[in-house]
């Protein structure tokens, strides 16, 4: 799933954890983790890289309806890694994004 937004020229993707910034000359990637695609998103900026950068959540302007809103969660959740998607309610769909993330790695 991608969602496209065009304004001032510029055009913001959104796909599995990375917002995609573009104008005629130059596309940007940003990473941010804990995202859902669809959503609206206030971020901050936490690192720079010379091709990417790396965004932090500021505050979720609109959530996605896969968003879990619970917090029985993994008590670990956001610190090891293992359990990324626990943000998203269902299992299947938290192995979809597994899988494409999966496939995109091996382009």
């Amino acid at each position: 799933k991608e969602k496209q937004k065009q304004s001032n020229n510029n055009t913001t993707t959104t796909s599995n954890n990375n917002t995609t910034t573009s104008n005629a000359t130059i596309t940007w990637v940003i990473f941010v983790p804990y995202t859902i695609p669809n959503e609206t998103i206030k971020i901050r900026i936490i690192e720079n890289q010379s091709t990417y950068s790396i965004g932090k959540i500021v505050t979720i302007l609109q959530s996605s309806p896969e968003r879990r809103l619970d917090k029985d969660m993994c008590m670990y959740y956001g610190t090891c890694g293992g359990c990324q998607y626990q943000h998203i309610q269902s299992i299947d769909t938290q192995r979809y994004y597994k899988t494409i993330q999966v496939q995109e790695s091996m382009e």
